[in-house]
């Protein structure tokens, strides 16, 4: 198998990989050897980009049904809860409005950004850390959040992460994960943008796969579209009426590790 010169081709590689099925080889391919998009998430970053990042239903439409229905989700789910990727407390602004009753924690790489949710939520569990090395015992929870994270961490540590996952939920714990979809990076990269920091160009089959491969098994998944306005009637028209006329731009996935 020719591995491509091209992050954005080796990650084109990978989908079709997933898409057919091939996950031995699909694995093959994150070795640290292969070219990777620039890395350029560090606390310093998150630390002035998370205070910046405020989500209302009115100005950032598609976040807004992301939080909503991570809530929802987690309304099924007792015990602890750990969100990675905590960044500015968006979710537990959610949780905290909606009175869940969850032994919550949450984790970042951003020390400011941690700091500021201690003093918001002092009755939560919030510490520095990073996916890659989890600073918890085994088997502690029983639902792990990663949301908009795993688009931010190399491929040569993707199953790094995961495995980190693994190790810290119970059996049969619950993961719930999102990463967007067909945000045009390849185009924003070459004209040297990235303002994001992301380092994965994902799709639904990679995800998917890669949690396979991870040891998790996908329950549900659900699709969201990045319309600025009329979200809820546009999101329908293009799943129930015209469905294909547009293809979606996150992904949230159930999954449980198996």
């Amino acid at each position: 198998m020719e591995i491509p010169k091209d992050p954005f081709r080796l990650d084109e590689l990978r989908n079709e990989l997933a898409f057919r099925r091939k996950l031995k080889e699909l694995k093959a391919t994150y070795s640290k050897r292969f070219p990777e998009i620039p890395d350029w998430n560090t606390p310093t970053l998150w630390d002035k980009l998370n205070p910046e990042y405020i989500v209302t239903k009115e100005s950032n439409p598609i976040a807004y049904d992301r939080f909503r229905t991570f809530t929802k989700l987690l309304k099924k789910i007792k015990g602890k809860v750990v969100d990675v990727g905590a960044g500015s407390g968006v979710l537990e602004g959610f949780i905290e409005k909606e009175g869940l009753n969850l032994d919550w924690y949450g984790v970042d790489i951003a020390p400011k950004s941690i700091q500021q949710l201690k003093k918001k939520y002092p009755y939560w569990n919030f510490s520095i850390g990073d996916a890659k090395k989890l600073p918890f015992k085994n088997n502690l929870f029983d639902c792990v959040i990663v949301s908009e994270v795993l688009e931010h961490i190399p491929p040569k540590y993707t199953f790094k992460a995961l495995s980190e996952v693994q190790r810290v939920l119970k059996h049969n714990g619950k993961l719930i994960i999102s990463v967007p979809l067909n945000e045009g990076l390849p185009e924003m990269i070459k004209k040297g943008i990235n303002p994001n920091a992301h380092t994965r160009a994902y799709t639904i089959y990679l995800l998917k796969a890669e949690l396979e491969l991870a040891g998790f098994k996908v329950d549900w998944q659900k699709e969201l579209y990045a319309f600025s306005n009329n979200y809820t009637l546009k999101t329908f028209i293009v799943k129930y009426v015209l469905p294909g006329i547009r293809q979606p731009n996150n992904v949230i996935l159930l999954a449980r590790k198996i």
